[in-house]
């Protein structure tokens, strides 16, 4: 009688498991500049509706992205130095993705460089 409590206890509990895990959605695309070649190294973002990061990932070298989640995703930020941050709001039931950055000039500041000028000493 024990063993047949025990077995069904564990067929009660092992439903209710599988009820409590989170669905995990993936997003997939590609970056791409405006000549429509991929952009290596951009990071990409999955935010909330208050800006908390809820996953993150880098394109490959052929600018193809991978973004694995479990919760509510409402916008996609994608950014690199030398192009200008995209930020797309996620449509319901839409997976894949097609973003084009625009190359953004980065202006440094002046660099000054103070050193003493080389100096050349005599060996005896």
């Amino acid at each position: 009688m024990v063993k047949i409590f025990k077995i069904l206890f564990m067929l009660f509990l092992f439903p209710l498991s599988v009820w409590a895990q989170e669905t995990e959605v993936v997003f997939k695309g590609i970056v791409t500049n405006t000549e429509g070649i991929g952009i290596a190294n951009v990071l990409c973002k999955a935010l909330s509706a208050t800006d908390s990061l809820l996953a993150y990932g880098i394109t490959q070298s052929n600018g193809h992205f991978h973004l694995q989640y479990k919760k509510n995703v409402n916008k996609l930020t994608f950014s690199k130095m030398a192009y200008a941050t995209q930020i797309i709001s996620v449509q319901k039931d839409k997976y894949q993705y097609t973003v084009q950055l625009e190359k953004k000039p980065y202006e440094l500041d002046e660099v000054v460089v103070k050193e003493a000028p080389i100096t050349r000493k005599k060996d005896n």
